[in-house]
């Protein structure tokens, strides 16, 4: 805080941004990518315990390793029906509301002649957008897909989420394939940001 409050006044001022991992989120409601994991572990196990030990065994997954492995759980869970995972984590994330860390976030991204007006993201969540909309009043630009990350440019002047796992809606990335490379325009868009801006990472 005293490094923000320092560098971002005077004649040569740095910008911030907020980079937000699943643990931002999880004081709001949302269960965080390790309770997930414990969850669908004990889903599989129960499905079939032989054939879940044995896939584990195959993957190198450990009771000490296993949360480095969410995309692979996600995905064997709702292999059968990947809708199923859109409709799973649609049900889970839709009653959440913004906790304080969120209020006193949006009232940052909004400050009149704000410098730390962009947020970057993996969350699918819309926690970040309703607590700006809700406690500010004012609307963010919410760019939910990487066929909307044009919209960014080096000369941001209103409140940014940019999701780059993409929104709830939009058909979020889960599995091991969407989250192990970052797309090409998510690329552009974030060098232009960082170029501009110094990451406060959040929830990680």
């Amino acid at each position: 805080v005293k490094e923000i409050k320092e560098t971002s006044e005077g004649p040569h001022p740095r910008k911030f941004c907020f980079v937000l991992g699943a643990g931002a989120s999880k004081s709001s409601g949302i269960k965080s990518g390790q309770e997930l994991v414990d969850i669908w572990d004990k889903e599989l196990e129960e499905r079939n315990k032989e054939s879940h030990e044995k896939w584990k065994k195959e993957k190198g997954i450990t009771e000490e390793n296993k949360y480095g492995f969410y995309s692979q759980f996600y995905e064997k869970r709702f292999f059968r029906e990947p809708r199923d995972g859109y409709n799973y984590l649609e049900k889970l994330m839709e009653p959440a509301k913004p906790k304080i860390g969120y209020v006193m976030l949006a009232f940052l991204l909004t400050k009149k002649e704000s410098k730390y007006n962009v947020v970057i993201t993996t969350n699918f969540d819309h926690l970040t957008e309703d607590a700006v909309s809700y406690y500010t009043h004012t609307i963010p630009l919410v760019v939910g897909h990487e066929s909307l990350a044009h919209y960014i440019t080096k000369e941001i002047n209103r409140a940014t989420i940019v999701k780059i796992h993409r929104d709830l809606l939009f058909d979020p990335k889960n599995t091991q394939k969407d989250v192990e490379v970052l797309h090409e325009n998510w690329e552009k868009a974030l060098d232009s940001i960082f170029s501009e801006y110094h990451p406060v990472f959040i929830g990680y």
